[in-house]
């Protein structure tokens, strides 16, 4: 409802200025009367085929409609300009709280939190054991302001992700402005939800449109170009989580403390039992419902360990580069930890990043997701 009357009163503000631009030029151009009233015959049928697309959840023919009359308008009056979004809501952080999402990382590392409500992307910084505030910018969201769910929702997804690769602007399409950093949407979470879809970015826009004129996007989070260019200096791929909410939510310092101590040790002890070759102690470790991104249940998971370990003398681990989280919408019975592993043993050797996700069960914290990024 709340995305339908947002269409609407813009449509709305279409037609009032329009009208308003025919009633003073009349007098003076009424050899232009005609191409008025033919945008107020359209901008009306758009306006009926938006409300019925809406009606339907036809995101997809709504956005054409609704970019189709934009385009109308400015051909007819090129100085319009559509309205401005709604000013930036600077992101007010009580004192002695984080945000809900934040737990722990390493010293000097950014992290980016995109809030939907007030269409804002913050830049966070965790540095001698807080999390600090260093800039916030406005940014562009998908058309329909619920959590993305299929494929040409017009959604922007909302959780836990983090910005894999950039590619230049130069290799693509002139829409994407300076370039844009992909998101590992949908990640493992998400596809045990079933959720659908791809191509979630942080993208620029069109060098010769602003930002405030763009109203929607498809999906992506649009910042401008400059402040892209930017971020990009503090951005490392595969290493800097972008959260995405709904609305963000506070939680007092001490609490947020606690919870990553609890996970900190969590790792240590998985860390421990894996160096131990003691595989029925490791697998502990992993819930019932595990599942990982190569797509072994939890039976074939541990088929599969038992059998590599017969041939381990021994096994090492180094890790590094952690980054605990917990997505808001779960309400901490959900976290990601994500480190790079180097792994050591008699006849293998590796070095990835991993992700591991988290449910808090009765018994304690439980693996229940594992890939690599």
């Amino acid at each position: 409802m709340k995305l339908k009357n947002r269409l609407l009163f813009f449509l709305i503000l279409l037609l009032f200025a329009a009208n308003l631009i025919l009633l003073a030029l009349f007098n003076k151009e009424k050899s232009k009367t005609a191409s008025f009233s033919n945008f107020i015959a359209e901008a009306n049928k758009n306006l009926n085929i938006i409300s019925n697309s809406l009606a339907q959840r036809n995101f997809k023919k709504a956005h054409f409609s609704l970019i189709q009359t934009q385009k109308n308008l400015e051909d007819i009056v090129p100085l319009f300009k559509p309205p401005l979004p709604e000013k930036m809501v600077a992101l007010s952080i009580p004192a002695g709280e984080v945000p809900y999402p934040f737990l722990y990382t390493n010293e000097n590392t950014y992290l980016l939190l995109c809030q939907k409500t007030s269409k804002t992307l913050s830049l966070f910084r965790f540095a001698q054991g807080k999390f600090s505030l260093i800039k916030t910018y406005p940014c562009i969201i998908g058309m329909n302001d619920a959590d993305k769910k299929e494929i040409g929702d017009y959604a922007t997804p909302e959780g836990v992700y983090f910005l894999l690769n950039f590619i230049p602007g130069k290799e693509m399409d002139e829409k994407y402005g300076y370039g844009a950093f992909i998101l590992n949407y949908p990640n493992l979470l998400d596809k045990k939800e079933k959720k659908k879809g791809s191509g979630i970015w942080l993208h620029g826009h069109k060098p010769t449109t602003n930002l405030n004129e763009l109203l929607v996007t498809e999906g992506c989070v649009v910042i401008s170009n400059d402040s892209l260019k930017e971020l990009a200096n503090f951005i490392k791929p595969s290493v800097t989580p972008m959260v995405i909410v709904d609305e963000i939510e506070f939680r007092t310092q001490k609490s947020q403390e606690e919870i990553s101590g609890e996970l900190q040790s969590f790792l240590n002890s998985w860390k421990e039992a894996w160096e131990s070759l003691n595989t029925d102690k490791y697998l502990s470790f992993y819930a019932p419902e595990f599942v990982n991104s190569e797509g072994m249940n939890y039976e074939t998971f541990k088929g599969y360990k038992k059998k590599v370990n017969r041939n381990k003398k021994f096994i090492r681990l180094k890790i590094k580069q952690e980054v605990i989280l917990i997505p808001q919408k779960y309400q901490g019975k959900i976290a990601f930890l994500k480190f790079n592993q180097s792994y050591y043993s008699n006849n293998f050797t590796s070095d990835n990043q991993k992700l591991l996700y988290l449910k808090r069960e009765k018994r304690g914290w439980q693996i229940i997701g594992e890939s690599a990024l």
